[in-house]
């Protein structure tokens, strides 16, 4: 132990090691219980606690533990378990065996029978059940009243009380209560029996004729049905009327005595009348004010029975108006406005604070002046211009000159007239003055004028005319008044045919007349074929009897009868043969001369005719002497004959163009003309004046021009149309320049100068030789130093600022402070780090980025940091010291040790080293932590203390050295208040207290402050508090009133009497117990007594109205039925007896199907007639939307009489009005609904209809809804005046899905996806017939008729896929032939048949409204074989046409001309060639779906009764057949190309085929594709056709087909390439998909699959669709993208390839 020792002398330890103590043996032994493990010690766990593990120093576990290691049990003995996270060993509970703490074990209790455990075993412990409260040994003594339980003295259990208002045990509620439909009854969840469906006391649904609210069930007043408390029901929630208003009967107001919602007495006394419908009503006008009106008088200050004031009065009591609203004033009752105050009100016009006349706005009106004729907002837009007033600045003023006299002008002379000159009028500047030659002149009225002139009646000096001497305006006088001779009236004059009349002389008479000298006049010319108003005719010769003799009509010879020049009959013995009379030479007799009848006769332009030979001739015609005719001369200027014109060669350019044979022709370069002019030139010419001429700069060249290039431009190669080249070039041919001058280089066909060449050429400064650049010559043109300012022939005179010239090279200056050169910087200084040093960037040694000389980053690590200047500074506050700073705390706080980066220490601090304090000697310091703290309670104030009173008081002015005050005070001075916060008072003792009742609550410490103290209002001394005889109260509301006879209101949240429980509490005047009306005391609780009592004391009647047929009985009314005297409100009949099944039954109430007419005092007449009833059947649902139809049992009218409340006269109105419909399953917001009339109801009996359109809004999740309608019977009646008692049904319908919008929009993306994908797949088939063949078209063409005919798979498709199909409709062959056959020529037999047969279709066929008749369905297969055999027989007319041009002509056309004739001749013959084989075989290929289509259609439904039946029954056996004949065909003779048995089809296969030579090698699946595929496309159209009724069928085998179909694709690879077999493998797997998937859609009952499930698959099949056609286009599209690309590349190599030398670049088309 000697090592432990730490002073040892002679052997004995005095003083030991720390963790070791001495013994009385002096012997050092380890302290257990230090923490320390010392010599000899295991553990040591700083206590001396037994069983933790470590026990005086060694492992020690519990008792229980079975095996201990280190300290930490492992394993346990038996009845123990090991708890791992505490590592004890704790007795296992339910084991039956006692062990460690359990005071009993009983074994394990199942979990419901917890509660029933008695045996005061719980948990192992002895103790009774939690709701005992006194326990001994398990043994119960007092139970948990206070929560409900009550101690059994006989077996010491704990039971629950039900009424207690403590819910325990098997209790499901308690209310303390015994009320009944409460929600709970004996402690048990109850609802009220009109409740249908109850949970947990709570009403979720009710039975009919009750609405649920707030969880109750109340009657629903409106709905025809009579329950709860309502005392009637009209069908109508709110009625604007009286007798039953909200299922009570009311009276209108006035009413003295109310009788079942009809009045009987009125309050005559105080103004109320009764009317026709037994109702009081106010007479405004009886000078009697009713309670409904404010007065009644003629006063201007009563209005229809109301007080009422000026419109503009602000305050209104009584009649009398106690002040105006702004802008008006008061004045004797009334609001005047007051003008001038700068305030617009509603009677001003304008305001503008002054009475000017005319300028806009006078007296707050608007006011133009008298002569504005339109005034809008006092500025004037029209004025009295007929009054001589114009608009000028939106004002009238006058204007002098205008004739008018206006204002102030004196006179007003028009200056229009006489072209402005007024010498001779009497007005100048509209002032009065006499007119000229004027020489006794009064106020502008002349009296005399000078000589030669007279006065005239408007006081004007005229000259006079006839004196033979011309003054003023006569240019002559001739002394009479003789007209055309010259002068007349002093002016010159010439006759009318006169063209230049000058002086009184005619020089050119009209075109038509002669001048004759003799006579000085103009005549007019007979026989120039100009007719003038002189002469009758003029046919321009002088031929006698020919119509038109010396310019007067002449008839023929021997004419009786002649009219302007045509005989119209003939004298005896000669016949009219226009235009001559002729001898009658059949009748002899009559005829003179017989010789004449049989000779040759003449010309009718023969003037001298003998014998039938002519010997003269008219004018214009010439004497044949040969011939004896006479003959036309083209030249003549004459035209007659055949001659369409006649005129010289040369002709100007407005003429008509004539040709050398008088007829019009076009003029040169003309291409269509009309008459000789010319309406349309050759390209490249114009039309100027009936005349082609060529345009140079048009880039069209004609035969006049050598060039046309488009531009003006000289220079290059051709200028004005002529071939020009530039100066430099020395040798030009056709504008293109062979040889170039010396200096110059040729090319593209350009003289460009040489540079480098040592010549000097114009376009040249100089030429050096070389290509240095700034050596006073660079590219051929002068050129210095980039920093010379000044050069000069290459040469620099002086450089820039900041360079100096040095050999002719600026060098730049550094220091001079201009940056110039290579200079980054020059701050003309040579200090260094100050951002430039020697003329370059430089930053200080603290930056680490540096940029023109201003640091972007310093070194922030090491305590630099940028400053908005750009330098490194350190920053004090950011925990670096560096520079010059002594520390850096990283704040600005004093006396912490640091401020301002230097050391420093509190004043009270008596030694400071390093900014720490190491001494605080001052009084009331201390020293903590090297620093000097203030000692609080030391009553010394230092430092930041603000007060030390030496303890720790709180709200005694000082607390915590701090002065303080309560919370409430606002004004504090040395910890007393001086003033307290609103809502708090100041007390004697400087202390703050709240006020209760000054209506501010204080929080925390009022509940409330309502300014009172009376109880039970809310608030009692500030303190929330309910209303009296609640039990339930929060705050100030109550929410439970469970005190006997009283209830809790909802609405009001107050306790009210419960009116029926036969106490009489609070404000009842009485209570019965019932609801019993008319028996003494109402359902409210109030005295009454019948109606038809005449003297009521406290509900008890003591003398009834016998008269009314009513006796006393128990101190009541009652009628007596079976009387024969009806009262209408206790009995709806009275037949005189009681015998029942006679209308009337027993208890005076109208039977089932009978009718009573009944009068008052009267016995009723009731006569049998059956009951109406409203019968409805659902129609149609798509989309959401329901139709049903709602009829009648029997024939239904209007009411008569009956007057509507709003549009009495709109049927519409009246048809909404007369339904309303609901949903029980749905609220009012889930669902809308319209009515559509189909037979509207009228005034008289017919079988009316409507259709209910109900549309839901959501989906919802019930499979089926159940839709009421109800029908207002006030509004209707039957044919024989019974009323519709039954005046609802219902009717339950499926629900349909909803597609949302979104859902909705996500349709059009796809289906506006696949239209697109379509039209484009089929433009780039189109175009891929010019590239790869017909190929791809025909593909195409199959692909989008096959996904067109899977839509006719007869299953109830999705909204969204069959929305998407349908929309794929329109893209279809057939859509499209169909929308564009009215432009066709087919028969109308065929583009339009009756739909007489469409009910008989299957679904999805009517749904197209498709039809049997096979001319119908076959349509787009005609119009396509048309248009096939249309393009046969157009290549093959081409073809023959173009072979009749020689070879040797189409080489003479040109490279362009000849080679286009010869590839279209190509083209045509192999188009023709091919469609004898080939092409009809694809045009019945790619109509085989439509050709077995309308064939399988028609066999459907076969009909030999008419014509059109037989022709159409024929034509589809006959194309069936087609089909089968043309399949086995083709399959024969693709099998003989194979086996080589017809080698000359092979051509026409190829081509059918699309095959090579290689390809034809292939085995018989292969080269057998087409006719597999028309077998599958039969097989698909029989599925489609014979099987539209079981769509299960139809998708079995359309997948069947579409699986063997892909299988042979994937076997057989038929296709030579692989973009047409992937496609057709993505067409049958996603047409397999579809169809597998569509299975779905017939079986989806039977595994119940929800509508959105349905909806979800629905997307997926239009994915599938939707990838079918994308796939497709994006194949066809790369694949042609490919071709198109290598015809290019091909195209382009070509075009190099000839452009490369050659013999010859023209080679002729033939050889």
């Amino acid at each position: 132990m000697m090592a432990e020792c730490l002073t040892c002398a002679a052997g004995i330890c005095y003083r030991c090691k720390s963790n070791f103590y001495l013994s009385s043996d002096n012997v050092c032994l380890p302290v257990c219980g230090d923490g320390v493990i010392s010599k000899f010690e295991s553990c040591d766990d700083y206590n001396f606690v037994i069983e933790d593990g470590c026990s005086s120093c060694s492992y020690q576990c519990e008792q229980p533990c079975a095996q201990c290691s280190f300290g930490v049990c492992t394993s346990c003995q038996t009845g123990y378990y090991l708890n791992q996270s505490k590592q004890k060993c704790l007795p296992i509970c339910g084991d039956k065996m006692i062990y460690g703490d359990e005071q009993c074990d009983i074994g394990i209790i199942q979990f419901d029978e917890t509660i029933k455990n008695n045996t005061g075993c719980i948990s192992c412990k002895l103790q009774c059940s939690p709701q005992c409260e006194i326990c001994t040994q398990g043994l119960c003594l007092k139970c948990r009243e206070s929560q409900g339980w009550y101690l059994d003295s006989e077996t010491s259990i704990c039971y629950s009380k039900c009424g207690d208002s403590i819910i325990s045990d098997s209790e499901q509620c308690e209310d303390s209560n015994s009320q009944l439909n409460d929600g709970c009854t004996q402690c048990q969840f109850n609802c009220q029996q009109e409740c249908s469906v109850c949970i947990f006391g709570i009403c979720y649904q009710c039975i009919s004729g009750y609405k649920l609210i707030n969880s109750k069930c109340q009657s629903v007043c409106g709905d025809g049905i009579i329950a709860g408390n309502e005392e009637c029901e009209i069908g109508l929630i709110d009625f604007n009327g009286y007798e039953c208003v909200n299922c009570r009967y009311k009276c209108s107001e006035g009413c003295n005595n109310c009788v079942y919602g009809k009045c009987v007495e009125c309050k005559n006394s105080y103004g109320w009348y009764l009317n026709l419908n037994n109702q009081c009503e106010s007479k405004c006008g009886d000078l009697i004010i009713s309670d409904v009106e404010s007065c009644d008088d003629n006063s201007e200050s009563c209005d229809s029975c109301d007080f009422v004031c000026d419109d503009n009065c602000n305050s209104c009591q009584f009649g009398i108006c106690q002040s105006c609203i702004t802008g008006y004033q008061l004045l004797l009752n009334q609001c005047v406005n007051v003008c001038g105050d700068k305030i617009q009100t509603q009677n001003e016009d304008c305001e503008n604070d002054d009475i000017l006349p005319f300028d806009g706005c006078s007296f707050c009106q608007f006011q133009c002046q008298s002569q504005c004729l339109q005034c809008i907002n006092g500025e004037c837009i029209s004025c009295d211009e007929s009054s001589g007033w114009y608009l000028q600045n939106k004002r009238c003023e006058t204007k002098c000159g205008d004739g008018i006299i206006a204002e102030l002008e004196e006179c007003d002379v028009n200056l229009n007239i006489d072209n402005g000159d007024i010498s001779s009028n009497q007005c100048f500047n509209c002032r009065l003055t006499c007119v000229q030659n004027c020489v006794n002149c009064d106020r502008g009225i002349c009296k005399k004028c000078k000589n030669g002139y007279y006065l005239n009646d408007l006081n004007e000096c005229e000259n006079i005319c006839g004196n033979q001497t011309p003054e003023d305006f006569e240019v002559c006088d001739d002394d009479n008044l003789d007209g055309f001779d010259g002068c007349f009236q002093c002016q010159y004059d010439c006759q009318p045919e006169c063209q230049v009349c000058l002086y009184g002389q005619c020089m050119n008479c009209q075109d038509g007349f002669v001048f004759d000298n003799d006579s000085a006049t103009c005549k007019s010319i007979c026989g120039d074929m100009k007719l003038t108003q002189y002469e009758e005719c003029d046919d321009g010769n002088d031929v006698p009897n020919d119509g038109c003799h010396n310019c007067m009509y002449s008839c023929t010879e021997n004419c009786i009868t002649c009219l302007k020049g045509v005989c119209y009959d003939c004298i005896q013995g000669f016949v009219l043969e226009f235009p001559k009379c002729i001898p009658d030479c059949r009748d002899t007799s009559l005829t003179q001369d017989l010789d004449i009848c049989y000779q040759k006769e003449c010309q009718r332009e023969c003037i001298i005719c003998i014998k039938g030979s002519c010997y003269n001739c008219q004018n214009g015609w010439y004497w044949n002497e040969v011939e004896y005719t006479c003959e036309s001369k083209c030249g003549d200027k004459i035209i007659v004959g055949e001659e369409q014109c006649d005129m010289p060669v040369s002709y100007e350019r407005s003429d008509t163009y004539c040709n050398d044979e008088c007829q019009f022709a076009c003029p040169d370069n003309c291409t269509t003309c009309s008459f000789g002019i010319c309406q349309k030139c050759q390209r490249g010419y114009y039309l100027i004046e009936n005349k082609c001429d060529s345009y140079c700069g048009d880039k069209v060249m004609t035969e006049y021009e050598g060039c046309d290039d488009d531009n003006i431009l000289p220079f290059d190669g051709c200028f004005s149309c002529r071939y020009d080249c530039e100066e430099q070039c020395t040798l030009c041919i056709k504008g293109k320049c062979e040889v170039c001058r010396s200096g110059y280089e040729l090319i593209n066909d350009r003289c460009l100068s040489i540079c480098g060449d040592g010549i000097v050429t114009v376009d040249e400064d100089c030429d050096d030789q070389n290509s240095i650049k700034q050596d006073g010559c660079n590219q051929c043109k002068f050129e210095c130093d980039q920093n010379c300012q000044f050069c000069e022939f290459g040469k620099c005179v002086f450089c820039s600022n900041g360079f100096q010239l040095i050999s002719q090279i600026c060098t730049s200056v550094c220091g001079d402070g201009f940056i110039v050169g290579n200079e980054k910087c020059d701050d003309a200084n040579l200090i260094d780090e100050d951002g430039c040093f020697e003329c370059q960037y430089a930053c200080q040694s603290q930056c680490q980025t540096c940029l023109y000389g201003s640091c972007v980053l310093c070194d922030e690590e090491k305590g630099w940091h940028l400053t908005s200047q750009g330098d490194c500074q350190t920053l004090c506050g950011d925990t670096i010291v560096s520079g010059i700073e002594q520390c850096d705390d990283g704040n600005e706080l004093n006396y912490d040790g640091c401020y301002e980066c230097n050391y420093i220490c509190q004043e009270a601090c008596t030694k400071c080293i390093t900014g720490s304090c190491y001494e605080c000697n001052t009084p009331g310091w201390r020293l903590d932590n090297y620093y000097c703290w203030e000692i609080c309670g030391d009553a010394l104030r230092v430092g930041i203390e603000e007060c030390d009173d030496g303890n720790d008081i709180p709200y005694d002015g000082c607390f915590q050295c701090k002065t303080q005050c309560e919370e409430a005070c606002t004004v504090c001075s040395e910890g007393q208040c001086q003033e307290c916060t609103f809502g708090w008072a100041l007390n004697d003792k400087h202390r703050c207290e709240t006020i209760c009742g000054d209506k501010y609550v204080v929080p925390r410490y009022e509940d409330c402050d309502d300014g009172n103290l009376l109880p039970y209002d809310g608030c009692y001394d500030c303190s929330y508090q309910c209303v009296q005889y609640c039990t339930d109260c929060r705050k100030d509301v109550c929410y439970e009133c469970n005190t006997p006879g009283w209830t809790y209101d909802d609405k009001t949240q107050v306790c009210i009497p419960i009116c029926g429980d036969g106490e009489v509490n609070g404000y009842e005047q009485c209570d019965d117990g019932n609801t019993i009306q008319n028996d003494g005391c109402s359902i409210s609780c109030e005295y009454q007594c019948h109606i038809a009592c005449l003297n009521c004391d406290k509900g008890k009647c003591l003398e009834c109205d016998r008269y009314l047929g009513y006796f006393e009985s128990n101190k009541q009314c009652s009628s007596k039925c079976g009387d024969g005297l009806w009262e209408q409100n206790t009995e709806q009949c009275d037949d005189g007896n009681l015998v029942n099944q006679d209308g009337c039954d027993s208890d005076c109430k109208i039977e089932v199907d009978w009718y009573c007419e009944s009068q008052a005092m009267q016995i009723s007449i009731c006569i049998f007639k059956r009951q109406p009833t409203i019968q409805l059947k659902l129609l149609e649902q798509k989309e959401g939307q329901s139709k049903i139809e709602v009829t009648f049992s029997t024939q239904m009218m209007l009411q008569p009489n009956f007057v509507l409340i709003e549009n009495e006269n709109d049927p519409i109105d009246t048809d909404q009005a007369l339904f309303f419909v609901s949903v029980d399953e749905l609220n009012q917001g889930d669902f809308e609904y319209s009515i559509e009339s189909v037979v509207s109801i009228q005034s008289f009996p017919q079988d009316i209809k409507y259709i209910l359109n109900l549309n839901l809004l959501n989906n919802v999740q019930n499979d089926q809804i159940n839709v009421l309608v109800m029908v207002d019977k006030r509004l209707i009646i039957t044919e024989d005046y019974v009323n519709l008692e039954k005046n609802s049904d219902q009717i339950r319908i499926p629900v349909p899905y909803i597609v949302s919008s979104y859902s909705q929009k996500v349709v059009e993306l796809f289906s506006n996806t696949n239209e697109i994908s379509i039209y484009t797949a089929m433009g780039v088939s189109v175009l891929s017939i010019f590239s790869t063949g017909y190929s791809n078209l025909f593909m195409t063409l199959d692909t989008i008729q096959y996904l067109y005919y899977a839509r006719y798979i007869n299953l109830e498709f999705p909204d969204n896929l069959q929305q998407t199909m349908d929309n794929l409709k329109k893209s279809s062959l057939t859509q499209m032939v169909n929308s564009r056959l009215g432009d066709t020529g087919l028969p109308k037999t065929i583009t339009a048949q009756p739909n007489q047969t469409v009910k008989e279709m299957p679904n999805k066929f009517k749904r197209d409204n498709l039809q049997y008749e096979f001319s119908s369905n076959i349509k787009a297969t005609a119009v396509t074989l048309s248009v096939g055999l249309s393009v046969f027989l157009t290549t093959l007319t081409l073809s023959k046409l173009l072979h009749l041009i020689p070879p040797h002509k189409l080489n003479d056309l040109g490279s362009i001309v000849g080679g286009g004739i010869l590839k279209v001749r190509s083209k045509c013959t192999k188009i023709s060639n091919d469609f004898v084989y080939s092409g009809a075989i694809r045009l019945v290929t790619i109509n085989f779906f439509e050709m077995q289509f309308a064939s399988l259609l028609q066999l459907t439904h076969v009909d030999f009764t008419s014509n059109s039946d037989i022709a159409n029954s024929s034509g589809a056996i006959a194309t069936l057949a087609f089909t089968f004949v043309f399949t086995s065909i083709l399959t024969h003779r693709i099998r003989q190309i194979q086996t080589k048995q017809s080698l000359r089809m092979k051509h026409y296969i190829k081509t059918l085929l699309q095959q090579d030579d290689k390809n034809l090698q292939k085995s018989t699946w292969q080269m057998q594709y087409n006719t597999i595929l028309l077998a599958k496309k039969s097989l698909f159209m029989f599925a489609i056709v014979c099987f539209q009724n079981q769509g299960l069928y139809q998708t079995i085998v359309v997948a069947t087909q579409a699986a063997g179909f892909a299988t042979y694709l994937a076997v057989s690879s038929p296709f030579s390439n692989n973009e047409d077999q992937i496609k057709q493998m993505i067409t049958e797997l996603g047409m397999l998909a579809n169809s597998l998937s569509f299975s779905t859609y017939y079986t989806y009952e039977y595994f119940s699959i929800s509508k959105e499930s349905l909806n979800q698959l629905g997307w997926f099949n239009i994915g599938i669709f939707t990838t079918i056609l994308t796939s497709n286009l994006a194949i066809d599209a790369t694949t042609q993208i490919r071709v198109m690309y290598k015809k290019a590349k091909r195209a382009f190599d070509r075009f190099l390839e000839s452009q490369m030398p050659s013999k010859s670049r023209i080679q002729p088309i033939f050889v």
